[in-house]
């Protein structure tokens, strides 16, 4: 994983991508890339399509996607209390969430 490297080019063949050209000069070639920008960066530069940000429940017929906070259907993301507490990772919750 490389930290404040920045993407000036990426290389593609037979839709592929090849490799990446950083802003400093350095070329990187591997098997598996993986996009961790915030925005998609390396899936732009490469022309793939992609999506930023929350798409709409209808493109893939997902009703209940995500989280809804306030909506009916909407199940709690952390354990109620005294349910679950054998799955609880030490530390991962504050005093009484758990």
């Amino acid at each position: 994983m490389l930290f404040e490297a920045h993407l000036a080019a990426v290389e593609t063949h037979g839709g592929r991508i090849a490799r990446l050209v950083l802003e400093n000069g350095d070329a990187i070639e591997a098997a598996m890339y993986v996009d961790a920008s915030y925005e998609g960066d390396l899936l732009a530069a490469a022309g793939v399509s992609h999506h930023v940000g929350r798409e709409s429940n209808a493109v893939y017929h997902e009703p209940l996607n995500g989280v809804h906070f306030g909506h009916p259907n909407h199940r709690a993301p952390l354990p109620r209390a005294g349910a679950g507490a054998r799955f609880r990772r030490p530390g991962c919750l504050p005093d009484g969430l758990a």
